[in-house]
């Protein structure tokens, strides 16, 4: 009889103290997979929302709507891999306080645009920012705990 999961067969399967947090990075990288890859597939749109937060200078502007889809997608795809889920969390974290920061500059002004997170959609700011807030707050426990013990 195979005793799956042993030493004998080299399979490895998570406990559940193990499969949560695994299961909570994983889904925490699907969304910055899908959002960098909304932004990648229409990069003028989303060059266009960048500059309807007013934050960035022009010359800025274009940079960061070409490094920041590719830095979502790949920080989502180790989160999603399960490989550096260390500074991929951290990545995400700043990432997160960043859109927050610029969500809460956006609301304090009295902007009314599309935040530009899933591509074009008039997303409120609101929305974004409470979503934002969510995923900060299933980040920070995570990266914690990695840092206590390995995922």
């Amino acid at each position: 009889m195979s005793k799956l999961g042993s030493a004998q067969t080299g399979l490895r399967f998570a406990s559940g103290r193990q499969a949560c947090p695994r299961l909570l990075a994983g889904i925490l990288g699907v969304v910055f997979v899908y959002s960098g890859l909304i932004k990648l597939w229409d990069p003028q749109a989303f060059a266009l929302q960048v500059h309807a937060y007013k934050i960035l200078p022009v010359w800025g502007e274009t940079a960061f709507a070409v490094i920041l889809p590719v830095f979502e997608f790949s920080t989502g795809g180790w989160l999603v891999i399960g490989r550096g889920r260390r500074p991929a969390l951290l990545a995400a974290i700043g990432m997160l306080a960043i859109f927050i920061l610029a969500l809460g500059s956006v609301l304090a002004r009295g902007l009314d645009i599309d935040c530009g997170c899933f591509g074009a959609g008039a997303e409120s700011p609101w929305v974004a920012l409470g979503r934002d807030l969510v995923l900060l707050a299933m980040a920070v426990p995570l990266y914690a705990k990695l840092l206590k013990s390995s995922l």
